[in-house]
């Protein structure tokens, strides 16, 4: 029996040593996650968020581990992408790593005023991923090639593959919206070298979903075949999958760490 050649036994398959990266919405929770998973793999990492103060500060403590650069923006209009995007280009010659995280999530009965907040997750949940993105090609494009291409991924959500929880209208029309993008964002731009994925983060222990938990944890876990949260390990390795060298060929795919919801009954009762 031949052995594995040295390229496929190689430690780096899921290196992202000596890459650039930027994550939006990553001051806190699974933003932040990432952000760490990329610091401490050897990436230089840029977080972006709405609130100075998080942003600072999360800047400041994730330097500590490598190189990390906090930018305040807001991404929810077009004016806003195109102020971080003209930052990123002020430091950076080129980009290998644009992480979609920001988000906005919600639930209402429908009877209630549905407007403000549907127009507040479209906008942060499907077009600033695409104007964004739209707006770094230059940077994504500047040292792609074929056998190293840049990465984008977007953080996806099983909400845009079942409908599992009851008053979620918008957020699961939205994340749909955002899955049917990423194939079309990959189609559209592997001729430029660049990769279109989304990841389904499945229900993590985050402070902004620590109430949720509190009241529903049961339920969810009930809900989810493995019976496990999802840790922060898992999140970083979907990330570490996609941008480093084994991931060089995967487009326009959602992997999911989500302990089996997509597959559950239970999430469809």
């Amino acid at each position: 029996m031949k052995s594995p050649s040295p390229e496929l036994a190689s430690s780096d398959l899921f290196s992202v040593a000596g890459k650039t990266a930027l994550v939006t919405g990553g001051s806190r929770g699974i933003g932040k996650m990432l952000a760490n998973g990329l610091i401490d793999n050897g990436a230089r990492v840029y977080i972006a968020a709405r609130t100075a103060s998080e942003v600072e500060r999360s800047a400041e403590e994730m330097a500590q581990r490598g190189y990390c650069k906090g930018i305040v923006a807001d991404i929810g209009t077009v004016a806003g992408v195109s102020a971080l995007a003209d930052e990123i280009g002020r430091h950076e010659a080129a980009l290998d790593i644009v992480i979609h995280n920001a988000g906005v999530s919600g639930v209402l009965p429908i009877e209630d005023n549905w407007e403000p907040l549907w127009d507040q997750m479209f906008a942060l949940n499907v077009k600033a991923p695409f104007f964004l993105t739209r707006a770094l090609l230059p940077l994504l494009r500047a040292r792609a090639t074929q056998e190293d291409p840049s990465r984008v991924l977007c953080m996806a959500s099983g909400s845009g593959q079942f409908i599992g929880y009851p008053d979620m209208y918008g957020y699961e029309a939205s994340k749909a919206a955002l899955i049917h993008l990423v194939h079309s964002l990959a189609s559209g731009l592997a001729a430029d070298n660049i990769t279109v994925n989304a990841m389904v983060p499945g229900v993590v222990l985050t402070d902004q979903l620590q109430t949720y938990i509190d009241q529903s944890g049961a339920d969810l876990l009930a809900s989810t075949p493995t019976g496990k949260w999802t840790g922060a390990e898992e999140i970083a390795g979907m990330m570490l999958y996609y941008c480093g060298r084994a991931g060089a060929n995967t487009t326009g795919q959602v992997l999911a760490a989500d302990g089996g919801q997509l597959v559950s009954p239970k999430m469809r009762s």
